[in-house]
């Protein structure tokens, strides 16, 4: 989905305009009714690592996925981001696509999101991308 900069300007102040607890509120209900847990008892398979979070963004959160993401291409471990900034609203500057298309069925992904989007981050992911996966989440606060 394109969207151009005076649309997600936009969108960033309304969203930005509302006080926090109806954001909250908003993303729960989301999370709550749209989302999907993953199956715990799924078989899982060795493969790549994927960091995942909002690569985009000049955030705390974001400088932590690509920090974790050169650490282990710096040590020679094969790892793909997944980009979900655009999803979000919150893209500031092109940091790739929302999953990589070279990364295997396998492996690990590691979230950079808060814990009260990551079921709706999952949910925009796709659970067949997760299916066979470890997830790990990685929390800011």
């Amino acid at each position: 989905m394109k969207t151009n900069s005076s649309t997600r300007n936009w969108v960033r102040i309304l969203w930005r305009s509302q006080p926090a607890w109806l954001r909250r509120l908003e993303l729960h209900i989301v999370a709550t009714y749209f989302g999907r847990l993953l199956d715990p008892e799924r078989p899982l398979l060795r493969g790549d690592v994927v960091v995942a979070g909002f690569l985009g963004t000049g955030t705390g959160l974001g400088e932590g996925a690509r920090h974790m993401l050169r650490q282990f291409r710096d040590v020679g471990i094969r790892a793909f981001p997944a980009n979900v900034s655009r999803f979000a609203v919150l893209e500031d500057f092109e940091a790739g696509p929302l999953w990589p298309k070279d990364a295997g069925a396998g492996g690990v992904a590691i979230f950079h999101v808060n814990p009260d989007i990551l079921n709706l981050v999952i949910c925009v992911i796709g659970h067949q991308r997760l299916q066979q996966r470890r997830i790990i989440g990685c929390w800011a606060w």
